[in-house]
């Protein structure tokens, strides 16, 4: 191989170097961008999942209370229901 022919190859491996940390690079940023939309995504679902929670444990407190009020209810009814009976 003569000198010229070695510096042609080092040139052409250089230069695939050079194309490979390139496109490494792009794809690096990429991902990158990609990441911060997923993070931004996730916390957009957490915010509206944790809304969500607190209307669901919200609309869970009125049930359950209004559920011990008709049982209260109802037990009178079943005392004023006995005492007639008797």
């Amino acid at each position: 191989m003569t000198q010229s022919n070695i510096i042609d190859l080092l040139i052409i491996a250089c230069s695939g170097l050079l194309v490979w940390s390139i496109a490494a690079t792009l794809t690096i940023l990429s991902e990158r961008r990609d990441l911060t939309k997923l993070r931004k995504s996730k916390d957009d679902l957490r915010e509206s999942m944790s809304k969500t929670n607190y209307y669901l444990s919200r609309q869970l407190d009125r049930m359950a209370s209004e559920n011990l009020r008709i049982r209260t209810q109802l037990n009178q009814l079943r005392k004023e229901q006995q005492k007639q009976d008797n």
